[in-house]
């Protein structure tokens, strides 16, 4: 809390705005509605993922991160087996950072690289202790960056914003927490 003053101050505006947005989206979506999103292989997400990391101006050091984490095995795509989202960025056992991806072999994967990556980064520096509303601002932002890059490189912007609409309602959970 003497940290995090300025942000006490401000969070509850800050999450009834993510609430309110949510609520819309779920007031104004269909939970049967099947979007009908372009598919990717592994090989065009990393392409997207690096072209998005430039799109950001990312430092060079993030680039070296997600090279190393490719070269290291520490991030892991697995086949989405079921309707549940559960990609996370973890600590195993030996409490080595690794990130894994639930892959829907579509361009949601992207915002869903993305969110994850942001957290790796957050959680790369053991000495750097982010309160869980801190360190879920920097992926949901950058997850919102990832949906205009895919518009800016020419994706349906209305698939795109149905698409945003729907990891919005992934992302409720975590603005009740915040």
């Amino acid at each position: 809390k003497n940290n995090e003053f300025d942000f006490l101050e401000d969070i509850s505006f800050i999450t009834d705005m993510m609430l309110s947005q949510a609520m819309q989206n779920i007031l104004s979506i269909s939970l049967d509605e099947k979007l009908d999103v372009p598919t990717i292989d592994l090989e065009k997400l990393d392409i997207l993922f690096r072209e998005f990391l430039t799109y950001i101006n990312a430092p060079e050091s993030w680039h070296k991160i997600y090279d190393n984490i490719k070269v290291s095995g520490n991030i892991t795509f697995k086949t989405q087996e079921n309707e549940i989202e559960s990609s996370m960025c973890y600590r195993d056992e030996n409490n080595v950072l690794k990130i894994l991806i639930i892959n829907d072999n579509t361009i949601k994967t992207l915002c869903t690289l993305v969110h994850e990556f942001m957290h790796y980064i957050t959680m790369l520096d053991d000495k750097n202790i982010v309160s869980f509303s801190l360190a879920e601002f920097p992926s949901i932002f950058f997850e919102k960056m990832a949906s205009n890059f895919l518009k800016e490189k020419g994706y349906d912007k209305e698939l795109v914003d149905k698409m945003v609409e729907f990891r919005n309602l992934n992302n409720i959970a975590i603005y009740i927490a915040i």
